[in-house]
């Protein structure tokens, strides 16, 4: 079994246009692909498509938190909800000349309290599910403090299995917390962006990348990191082995939910004790799948399959 957490789902809108809208013009556009969005939820729906068990966890609220519940409801997603004042978020993408472009609500906040009734439920199922392998938390948090991940990740130490892997797909400025914190995650999987701002430097190129993975202590204590670099694969190090990925040229639809799904084929490699070399093929596959499909967090099992085989994964000597 796996548990996604995600604290700031979204109803998304997705414009797939030709060309970007003219600012300051009044802009006819087609309808938009409708969804659920968050990257717990993403990664749900991922790993339901590949047959694996998940429960997503999800906070909703408002008008649009029983939109959500409904559109959830009507795919079939294991999800459990935890009711919160505020109205759940609505986010918009623009995908038109090759280039994607968001516009997402801050969100509502999250009291602590419903950050501790997260925390026990999953200690409660912990104890009921014996083989929890992974619980995977998923995207940003709107919280009076940056350290609430912290807090989270001390509480799921105290009372999960060694055998349960914690999975943090964050960015900053909580991803910066979670790393100075005692109790680590066991993977993260920061894109460019994320580590230049992580690291407050510009980074560009693979070798930069595994340059600061080979060196960078910030990051040495994290059995298993991904730096997701788009059409240019990724680079890894897991247990202090670095791993350079290429992928094979594909025809994107929509990225949306790429990184979600990625992380989904980690979980889905991890629970099923995938070698580290398979892991990463399988994980990259399923992003890769997702991006060919106007859903989000949609990946097919024959595609991975078949992207599975393209993708070159090279252990890189650092040492």
């Amino acid at each position: 079994m796996i548990i996604t957490v995600t604290f700031n789902p979204s109803l998304d809108s997705i414009y797939t246009l030709s060309q970007f809208p003219i600012e300051g013009d009044h802009n006819r556009v087609p309808n938009p692909y409708r969804t659920v969005g968050g990257k717990g939820i993403n990664s749900a729906r991922a790993l339901l498509s590949l047959g694996a068990d998940v429960l997503a966890l999800t906070t909703i609220g408002g008008d649009n938190g029983q939109v959500v519940k409904s559109k959830l409801d009507t795919e079939q997603i294991p999800v459990h909800y935890f009711p919160i004042k505020g109205d759940t978020r609505v986010s918009m993408t623009v995908m038109a000349n090759g280039i994607q472009t968001e516009i997402v609500e801050k969100g509502p906040n999250v009291e602590t309290d419903i950050v501790l009734n997260v925390i026990e439920f999953i200690k409660h199922y912990s104890k009921t599910e014996e083989d929890l392998s992974c619980v995977s938390i998923n995207g940003t948090i709107n919280h009076c403090s940056n350290n609430i991940y912290c807090l989270l990740l001390d509480k799921l130490h105290e009372f999960l299995s060694p055998n349960t892997k914690i999975l943090f797909d964050v960015s900053q400025p909580l991803l910066g917390e979670v790393l100075k914190n005692k109790n680590l995650p066991y993977f993260i999987k920061p894109n460019l962006k994320e580590l230049s701002e992580l690291l407050n430097i510009p980074v560009t190129k693979k070798e930069e990348v595994i340059d600061i993975l080979s060196k960078t202590n910030l990051l040495s204590d994290i059995p298993f990191t991904l730096i997701s670099m788009g059409a240019d694969g990724a680079v890894a190090r897991i247990n202090n082995q670095i791993y350079n990925i290429s992928i094979p040229s594909i025809k994107v639809i929509n990225p949306t939910g790429s990184g979600d799904s990625t992380v989904a084929g980690v979980c889905y490699a991890l629970e099923r004790g995938f070698s580290n070399i398979d892991t990463l093929k399988f994980a990259m596959a399923c992003g890769m799948s997702n991006a060919l499909h106007e859903e989000v967090g949609r990946v097919q099992s024959d595609e991975v399959e078949e992207l599975t085989n393209k993708v070159i994964v090279e252990e890189i000597d650092y040492k």
